[in-house]
């Protein structure tokens, strides 16, 4: 039986390692496994990707085939139609090289869901029934950044997540006083997709707390992104004239009662100049900017309240 499994299937005559793609471990569970398996992506340091997708691998798996206990290398990985011989691309399962399923998909990352046998004329469907394809790991790992900031009248929550996988949902989460949050919305992930957005219409007044609870394939997980705390003041805001500005920008203020500031950046995030604002009309000079799109970052007792763009011409 040993020799079925040796009856290599080649993974791809040519491993494409130019483009590179982050990605969770994923469990295995299923048809012919006696047990949970990792395959850890990337783990096959000779092949950690192909076809542009990480390839998925573990050493020894605990396989029981017609009731004879195995202990196969696994690999699941993206193969092109022209190879397999199928229709369509494939994310393919294989045992010692052999596919044993298939789950059809164009994926960056490993598709979840359940995965069908490969070939049900084969032997191999002494197997029968699937095997479900999971996250292994914890969603931390998937967010790269989070940040909240106040919009004008809104709030505007912008994050990256290294997980390009339509499964993954994004639950907003916002609270008054840090510790108590309710769900405000949720964005659904999108494959092939990184960088997301969400804006709280209806911050409230004071100071607002928002985090992002992460969840996979419909399944509720235990992580939450850090903490953002944006301070919103109904009634208090700066406002600012011309756009496009050709040598002066004037930023107006409602009131004197706080201590107010602006904070000029080019798009890169890069600060370029601060003033506090005493009056209720401050000019800055910008005749020695070039020009372009820049942002004003508005500041209220050392909080940032308000965000905004203007254009220098």
């Amino acid at each position: 039986m040993k020799k079925l499994f040796k009856k290599l299937f080649v993974l791809a005559c040519v491993f494409i390692i130019s483009q590179t793609v982050v990605a969770q471990n994923v469990t295995i569970n299923g048809s012919c496994l006696t047990s949970l398996a990792t395959l850890i992506a990337g783990g096959d340091a000779t092949t950690p990707t192909l076809n542009g997708r990480p390839v998925y691998y573990n050493a020894s798996v605990n396989v029981n085939y017609s009731s004879s206990p195995l202990t196969p290398d696994a690999y699941l990985y993206y193969e092109l139609a022209s190879n397999l011989g199928t229709p369509e691309d494939r994310w393919v399962l294989s045992y010692d090289g052999q596919p044993f399923y298939y789950f059809i998909s164009t994926s960056l990352t490993a598709p979840i869901g359940t995965y069908l046998p490969f070939d049900p004329g084969a032997p191999i469907a002494d197997c029968g029934g699937s095997v479900t394809v999971g996250v292994s790991i914890p969603l931390a790992s998937s967010l790269v950044d989070f940040d909240a900031y106040l919009e004008k009248s809104y709030v505007n929550l912008q994050w990256t997540c290294n997980l390009e996988d339509d499964n993954c949902l994004f639950d907003i989460q916002r609270s008054t006083d840090g510790k108590v949050f309710q769900s405000i919305g949720e964005v659904s992930g999108m494959n092939n997709i990184t960088r997301y957005a969400f804006n709280d219409q209806s911050p409230r007044n004071g100071k607002n707390y928002y985090r992002l609870h992460l969840k996979n394939n419909g399944r509720t997980s235990n992580f939450y992104s850090t903490v953002k705390e944006v301070f919103y003041a109904s009634g208090s805001a700066m406002s600012f004239y011309p756009s496009p500005a050709d040598n002066h920008l004037n930023i107006v203020v409602d009131n004197l009662n706080e201590k107010h500031s602006v904070i000029m950046s080019d798009i890169t995030g890069k600060q370029l100049l601060q003033a506090t604002l005493n009056d209720f009309v401050t000019v800055l000079s910008v005749a020695p900017f070039e020009t372009g799109v820049y942002y004003l970052s508005f500041y209220t007792n050392n909080q940032r309240i308000q965000t905004a763009t203007f254009i220098k011409k």
